[in-house]
């Protein structure tokens, strides 16, 4: 009977952690999502896979969004909601443009997101790199 109380708190914490996890960039991905569908966004995706396993090392995702559409704003909004669950954050502030710098662990690697603003467009690159073995997993910054 204990034992089966430990392996169920056991299972609901990791459950915890992956959700945690999960939902740290939501606003991120869900506003990423938004602008792949969108026509007005210009977009650009680069893809890196392993020569020899054809598995995906890294995907860099770019989108340029003008500021007088609906996402410019919604795009600004997702990093300010986001950016307190990322374990990297760099931002600057310089003659109105903001532009910041912020990082999440996943379970598959990691992804960051950069942001860089003028008063006619904002730029959104995405790069998502994907851990193949354990000491990548332990140091997610080398590639």
């Amino acid at each position: 009977m204990k034992a089966r109380k430990f392996y169920g708190m056991a299972l609901a914490l990791l459950l915890c952690g992956l959700s945690a996890e999960a939902f740290a960039q939501k606003n991120l991905e869900e506003v990423v999502r938004k602008c792949k569908s969108d026509k007005s966004v210009d977009k650009s995706v680069v893809t890196k896979k392993d020569p020899a396993t054809k598995q995906k090392r890294r995907i860099v995702s770019s989108f340029e969004v003008e500021s007088g559409s609906p996402l410019y704003q919604e795009v600004m909004t997702a990093f300010e909601r986001d950016k307190e669950e990322a374990y990297q954050i760099i931002e600057n502030e310089s003659g109105g443009n903001k532009n910041y710098f912020i990082r999440f662990t996943r379970a598959d690697g990691n992804v960051a997101y950069s942001l860089n603003t003028s008063k006619s467009e904002l730029s959104l690159t995405v790069i998502e790199q994907f851990s193949v073995n354990e000491q990548e997993k332990e140091n997610p910054d080398i590639d």
